[in-house]
């Protein structure tokens, strides 16, 4: 009897203990994106020429984003490194034997563009290759747009 008298009694006291609001965790802040998504706004330095370049490759390639001149409207931040180069004498004479006048300019220019989000995680990223910066902007556009358009 006594243990049915206790058992009653804890029945009891536990409905009111369930009822209890427990403390939960703060609602966490609004996520950032992990991933461009079409209408996204990225942020283009004004001052940067290849990033204007990159800009109009955006355009011209129908990137489905919106760029922007304002770091506070931006939901993503494009970051490029860029360097120019000229062939050597000796690989440029051996183009020039095999491939007559297809040989190019001897020139050479390399982008590695970033895109990162306002945590400062690197989103997307691509490194080109091209004979002029117009070209390896166009080709960066190009596979964001391919990186947009993955689901």
């Amino acid at each position: 009897m006594k243990i049915v008298t206790l058992v009653v009694c804890l029945l009891a006291l536990a409905g009111p203990l369930a009822a209890q609001d427990t403390p939960q965790a703060p609602a966490p802040a609004a996520s950032t994106p992990t991933r461009v998504m079409p209408g996204a706004k990225i942020y283009i330095d004004p001052a940067d020429e290849f990033g204007m370049a990159f800009a109009a490759a955006v355009l011209k390639k129908k990137v489905a984003v919106v760029t922007v001149n304002d770091r506070e409207k931006a939901d993503f931040f494009f970051q490029a490194t860029t360097t120019a180069s000229k062939e050597g004498t000796g690989e440029r004479v051996a183009k020039i034997l095999v491939f007559g006048g297809f040989a190019g300019s001897g020139r050479r220019f390399e982008g590695t563009a970033t895109i990162t989000n306002r945590d400062g995680a690197i989103i997307f990223a691509h490194n080109s290759k091209k004979e002029n910066f117009q070209s390896t902007a166009e080709n960066i556009a190009k596979n964001l747009k391919k990186h947009i358009e993955e689901k």
